[in-house]
């Protein structure tokens, strides 16, 4: 379950809006949103070992990198998404 609270999304796609100034990373949390999700102890078990094994910096960035596989890979989409893999039911 995702709930979605304080939902902004920037109109800004692109580096036209930001000043010369302002570093990539900075780019790049201006145009994040923040979204609250619901998981299961298993879950946040595993999103903690993977970001100690790769060294991310915390567990959205975790998250971050499982949506990104999943929208560069479309042709998956039936495999991730359709089926059922209740670990917690």
């Amino acid at each position: 379950m995702v709930a979605a609270t304080g939902l902004s999304i920037s109109g800004c796609h692109n580096d036209t809006c930001f000043p010369q100034s302002v570093t990539p990373l900075q780019k790049a949390r201006a145009m994040s949103s923040e979204v609250s999700v619901s998981l299961h102890q298993e879950q946040i078990e595993y999103l903690v070992e993977v970001g100690q094994k790769y060294n991310l910096p915390d567990a959205g960035k975790a998250i971050r990198c499982l949506l990104n596989f999943a929208i560069e890979k479309p042709e998956q989409a039936d495999a991730i998404f359709t089926e059922v893999r209740c670990r917690a039911c």
